[in-house]
């Protein structure tokens, strides 16, 4: 038995905001997609056309040169999840099976089996799949501070780079998804200890070292500089206050939970919640029991 004493310590500015180059869609002829979620109009279904409009192979050769897609496949995972109003472990009870989320992982299923606009997969080396955009290989990818400090902001990179919220799934609501995933940070303190309260004091004292000014705690000029653009920055900053929390990562699942099979084309997305779901409600069992 313990005293459970959750203590949050969550910077607001970590999401990871779908980024784009923005210099390959004026040439492709399409829209900002930032002027799109402004106007509301920013869905996965236009995301789609968008993916397979930046997807070509440039000399002719039969071999794709430019994805329309590069990055993690957990940070596209949590990000389709949250635009589709839905998580994978937020409770109790899992959520991988539900159907908004199986919506999401034929999402990534259709991205790099049918559509063939994501960039393949590389395993053994994460940061292959975060750098592309550098490289001028991809055009939309996963960005966020930490990415652009890593792999190059413009005008270093040699073109213009653009942030914008995730686009809205079927199931998704515009003006209540979440958008930034947090699991946050736990402690236990056990029962049978003297005097918890004071524990726990001294515990929040020692986190809270920025004494509650969070511009301290996230140097939001480093995240300015980061994101290139006030437009940017806005985005970020916003995406922050609407949090989705979900522990999937956080549960220990290891080489038990992948998209890798979908992405592969191994397993449809029924297929692949209806085998792991049970992985995860186990876990979830194991934390909160």
């Amino acid at each position: 038995n313990y005293l459970f004493r959750p203590v949050a310590k969550t910077s607001q500015l970590g999401g990871n905001p779908l980024s784009f180059n923005l210099d390959m869609l004026k040439q492709a002829g399409l829209e900002n997609p930032q002027d799109l979620y402004d106007r509301g109009e920013w869905t996965w279904d236009k995301f789609r056309e968008y993916l397979i409009a930046t997807t070509k192979d440039t000399n002719g050769d039969g071999s794709t040169d430019i994805y329309g897609y590069s990055g993690w496949w957990t940070i596209l995972l949590e990000n389709l999840c949250m635009s589709n109003g839905t998580s994978i472990a937020s409770g109790a009870k899992e959520t991988l099976s539900s159907p908004a989320t199986i919506e999401a992982m034929d999402f990534i299923y259709k991205m790099y089996n049918e559509d063939h606009t994501a960039s393949p997969w590389n395993q053994d080396d994460w940061d292959t799949n975060n750098k592309l955009y550098a490289q001028q290989q991809s055009c939309f990818f996963t960005g966020a501070a930490w990415i652009f400090k890593e792999f190059g902001i413009s005008p270093d990179v040699g073109f213009e780079i653009a942030c914008v919220p995730w686009p809205t799934g079927p199931s998704g609501s515009y003006e209540n998804n979440k958008m930034m995933k947090t699991a946050g940070n736990y402690y236990f303190i056990p029962n049978g200890v003297e005097d918890p309260e004071l524990v726990y004091n001294v515990f929040h004292d020692w986190s809270n070292w920025y004494q509650g000014d969070t511009e301290l705690r996230d140097d939001v000029e480093w995240f300015q500089n980061m994101m290139m653009t006030e437009r940017n920055y806005n985005y970020l900053e916003m995406m922050g206050k609407r949090e989705q929390f979900d522990m999937w990562g956080n549960l220990g699942l290891g080489d038990n939970f992948s998209m890798v099979p979908i992405m592969n084309g191994e397993k449809t997305a029924a297929q692949y919640a209806e085998e792991t779901k049970n992985i995860v409600q186990e876990a979830l069992d194991q934390y909160f029991k």
